[in-house]
């Protein structure tokens, strides 16, 4: 992979050699033919505007464009899969795509469009409606009804209005089991000289790309089906797909048409899938011969900005394709493959040397722990070590499987079998195995992906004092001293979770097993360090009553409740949690007759049905806001008008006695 890394020396996205390979092609394009473009968009160096394409694109972009009338809008970056972006592009010749990014454009592309205005530092052009579209093109928009049905009129306008050959190959979703329900249908059924119903994908086989640098799944699939629609003039149908005729010869291309497409669909599938199926929807050609529909003129032009937009051969381009770039002989097969690797030859020969690495990862030893909410999974904590093979340490890979499930009396290890306990164990077996078999080796190099664990075994070297009473002050005692009697230096790594570190991902997936019970029991060591017993400090306990077991066998007998001392997890949160319940009212004046009134009236209400006029569909909104507003004294009165300086008396407007909430809903005698 390609790494983007800032000056501090932090990685910040990663893309495919071949992809960094093309934009490094295309930018030396624009620095030599359109250095003044860069000029004004103040575009910096190649790894700069690298690393802000990246940005740009990392997390899903919503980017508006107003240009007078009309807003194009990407929201995921969604285009067609690769393998279906190069089968078309092979048979209908398409050289323009019209909704990509830099990020995401084929490299046999020689124009695309985007939403962006830096992307033009890549040979972008921006917004694919500033243009009528001409010659053959790909169309993948953001796949929303509307987005969708202004791509299909833009195409078709631009069909009508011009002579030179013109053909769009649009990827377009059905948004409902019915495809012929669906908005743009409509103008493809009354122009059928110009629009075109070529396939029906299943939703299963098309998993549209993303960039590849985004932390969202590599691949997406819609609900529904999607619909290949061609949409051109009669010049562009002669020209770029000229074998979809009610002919021997049209009828055998049309055969070989879906096994391109559906062959291209299988490279995303996986082995046990079920074979992909492409229905055509025309495979006599008949729609060929069709007569010109008598609807010509009826296609609404987009805010009326159409006639003013140019026809897109009129600009001098700003990129080629990749075996252009590279100066290729395209009518020689594998003349893309060849250009590819060309360019990724060129960049390697550009870009300074890599520099070494500071540490080989098989250096490192991996911890992770694991703990389980569901109470029914036994034992419900785990924790893992990976430790890579490394030939010059002398050792080899092993993955240890950790049972660190603390037992005791009830409700106590609900207070000590938690994460932290998990990661403080993995740690602390995997230092204890390296100062075992660390011969010689002044540094050790553990790597977890728990903070939190680092910087409780930092306070215990540090302010040991602070920790005194930490649940898990044994485990985390036990690693310091560990660490201090290494003669060497331990580094304590942290290390981001599930985004691929090899080591990490093995150590989590043991932890897991381990947690669920499906690991293999021979392979399991035990660790059986307990986190604090607290034996030599008084500590809190909170008293539950049980229930006694209302089984059939227990039934005669008058089992009494169960008294059961659970131990407060901390003296933070838990103890504020805990008196919040017995002393929530604090030091609040007792002796009012408010409180008196509250406190008698408590054991009569009923909360259910007080509280019902909440959800009730028979209370209108403004009656529920009126009552929450008298529950809680803000009814707009005079008197609380007047309290803020609102009105100029507190007196009731209609009987001139003093207002107030109760003088409002019940005392006063003109309502």
């Amino acid at each position: 992979m390609a790494s983007v890394y800032q000056p501090d020396g932090r990685c910040t996205h990663m893309m495919p050699p071949t992809l960094a390979a093309t934009l490094y092609q295309r930018y030396q394009y624009m620095r030599q033919h359109h250095a003044t473009k860069l000029e004004k968009l103040k575009a910096g160096t190649y790894a700069e505007e690298l690393h802000k394409l990246a940005c740009r694109y990392n997390d899903g972009t919503v980017a508006s464009l107003q240009k007078e009338r009309y807003v194009v809008e990407a929201r995921h970056q969604r285009c067609m899969p690769t393998p279906l972006k190069t089968t078309i592009q092979q048979i209908v010749g398409c050289t323009k795509e019209r909704f990509s990014s830099p990020l995401t454009v084929h490299a046999g592309t020689s124009e695309y469009w985007t939403v962006h205005q830096q992307d033009q530092a890549f040979g972008a052009r921006c917004d694919a409606y500033k243009v009528r579209w001409t010659g053959a093109s790909m169309a993948c928009p953001d796949f929303t009804e509307e987005q969708a049905n202004k791509a299909v009129m833009w195409a078709l306008q631009s069909a009508m209005h011009t002579d030179v050959p013109t053909l769009t190959m649009l990827l377009l979703p059905t948004h409902s089991k019915d495809s012929s329900a669906t908005g743009y249908m409509k103008w493809v059924r009354q122009h059928p000289e110009y629009c075109k119903h070529l396939a029906t994908l299943p939703r299963s086989a098309v998993k549209l790309q993303i960039p590849p640098n985004t932390r969202i799944p590599p691949a997406d699939t819609l609900k529904w089906n999607t619909q290949l629609i061609a949409i051109g003039n009669h010049a562009g149908y002669e020209e770029y797909l000229p074998y979809w005729k009610a002919t021997s010869e049209g009828m055998a291309w049309r055969y070989k048409f879906r096994e391109a497409i559906q062959t291209a669909l299988e490279e995303g599938t996986e082995p046990d899938d079920a074979p992909v199926r492409v229905a055509l929807n025309d495979e006599h050609g008949r729609w060929w011969s069709m007569p010109p529909s008598q609807t010509e003129n009826t296609v609404t032009t987009i805010a009326g900005s159409f006639k003013r937009r140019p026809a897109d051969n009129k600009h001098e381009p700003r990129s080629q394709s990749v075996e252009q770039l590279m100066s290729c002989n395209t009518q020689v097969a594998g003349a893309l493959p060849r250009a590819i690797r060309a360019a990724s030859n060129a960049l390697g020969a550009a870009l300074p040397a890599a520099p070494t690495l500071r540490y080989d990862w098989t250096e490192f030893i991996y911890t992770d722990g694991s703990v389980v909410s569901d109470k029914d999974v036994y034992p419900g904590i785990g924790a893992g070590v990976y430790i890579p093979g490394n030939p010059r340490l002398g050792r080899e890979e092993q993955a240890i499987a950790i049972d660190c499930l603390q037992k005791g009396s009830p409700g106590y290890p609900a207070a000590v079998n938690t994460i932290n306990r998990a990661e403080l164990a993995a740690i602390d077996l995997a230092l204890k195995t390296a100062l075992e078999d660390t011969v010689a080796e002044p540094e050790i190099h553990i790597a977890t992906d728990s903070l939190t664990s680092i910087y409780q075994v930092r306070r215990a070297n540090t302010r040991p004092q602070d920790i005194k009473e930490h649940r898990h002050l044994n485990i985390i005692t036990s690693i310091a001293d560990a660490i201090g009697s290494h003669t060497g230096v331990v580094h304590l790594w942290k290390v981001r979770s599930h985004i691929g570190i090899v080591g990490n991902e093995i150590a989590d997936e043991t932890a897991v097993a381990v947690s669920r019970g499906v690991a293999d029991k021979k392979e399991i060591s035990h660790y059986s360090t307990p986190s604090n017993n607290r034996s030599d400090m008084y500590w809190i306990y909170e008293e539950v009553e049980v229930e006694p077991d209302s089984s059939p066998a227990t039934a005669p007998v008058q089992a009494e409740p169960q008294h059961v001392f659970t131990p407060l997890p901390n003296l933070a949160e838990a103890l504020k949690a805990r008196t919040h319940k017995l002393r929530k009212l604090g030091s609040s004046q007792q002796d009012t007759v408010y409180f008196k009134a509250w406190k008698d009236a408590r054991p009569t209400l009923d909360h259910k049905h007080s509280h019902m006029f909440m959800t009730s569909n028979t209370v209108k909104g403004r009656q529920r806001k009126l009552a929450l507003q008298y529950r809680y004294g803000l009814l707009p009165t005079n008197k609380l008008l007047h309290r803020y300086k609102k009105a100029p008396t507190n007196d009731c407007p209609l009987c001139g006695l003093d207002d107030g909430g109760h003088h409002a809903v019940s005392g006063c005698r003109q309502l």
